[in-house]
């Protein structure tokens, strides 16, 4: 049985490139483990780096309440690092704040600096 600390699964959340897959396996690997270390750290980590399919996964399969303030701030993240101005301005007039730092300590409009 493998060993899962929070500070993997949060790292996984906070992998833009394969942090989905990452989760896919480890909860493969061990969903009840997985279940039982995911913290509220991990799925803000998921919502600061734009990880929606993630949120999916902790919320369809590992019965999460997600609520619509974590995907909205993932949507905040991907919106500024595809440059959609329009969607960003959007987002903050719906009171998504748009200067939350995830574990880099980089705001969603800091990607696009």
């Amino acid at each position: 049985m493998p060993h899962f600390t929070r500070n993997l699964i949060e790292a996984a959340c906070d992998n833009k490139q394969c942090g989905h897959d990452i989760m896919r396996l480890f909860i493969r690997l061990d969903l009840l483990q997985v279940r039982r270390l995911t913290s509220d750290d991990a799925l803000f980590a998921a919502a600061t780096c734009g990880q929606d399919k993630i949120l999916d996964i902790f919320s369809k399969d590992l019965g999460f309440d997600i609520g619509d303030n974590l995907y909205a701030l993932a949507k905040m993240y991907n919106a500024a690092l595809q440059g959609d101005a329009k969607l960003v301005q959007g987002l903050i007039i719906d009171g998504v704040y748009p200067d939350t730092p995830n574990r880099r300590n980089v705001t969603p409009c800091g990607w696009r600096l």
